[in-house]
């Protein structure tokens, strides 16, 4: 008898630990799931802080992607604007951290434009976007994910 309980037991030891290793590989190979943002810039400047879009990130490789594009021009003097894309990090305590950026130039014709930011490295935290160009009253919005 004390043989069959054994085998039992050592039965019900391997089946468990290959569940949990089956359930950590999959956890793992699975990768972060992307926030969506979106924007629209009247003026000057968009900030995700202000306008509450943050995202709580883990530790990793920060990237942003997404398009960015004018919808209403309202400049006679020229046929572009350059827009800067800037991700930050939330401190508590002091100045918020400037991670990284990009810089896209919108056309009046409204074509979108691809934008990326990539960041290797990054702590665990609040993170969130911030735009910015000339204001010259030519409206311009964009959309993508972060992660």
């Amino acid at each position: 008898m004390k043989n069959k309980k054994t085998k039992v037991s050592g039965f019900r030891s391997k089946f468990f630990t290959g569940i949990i290793s089956a359930s950590l590989i999959l956890l793992l190979a699975t990768p972060a799931l992307a926030a969506s943002w979106t924007m629209e810039m009247k003026y000057a400047t968009v900030s995700g802080k202000n306008n509450g879009q943050t995202y709580s990130l883990n530790a990793g490789t920060r990237t942003v992607t997404g398009q960015i594009w004018a919808t209403n021009w309202n400049n006679n003097l020229t046929n572009t604007v350059s827009v800067g894309s800037v991700l930050y990090k939330s401190n508590p305590v002091l100045a918020d951290s400037r991670i990284a950026s990009t810089t896209s130039t919108v056309n009046k014709n409204g074509v979108k434009r691809n934008m990326e930011i990539k960041a290797t490295g990054q702590a665990k935290g609040t993170y969130y976007l911030y735009f910015h160009k000339p204001n010259n009253q030519t409206t311009v919005k964009g959309s993508g994910t972060i992660k």
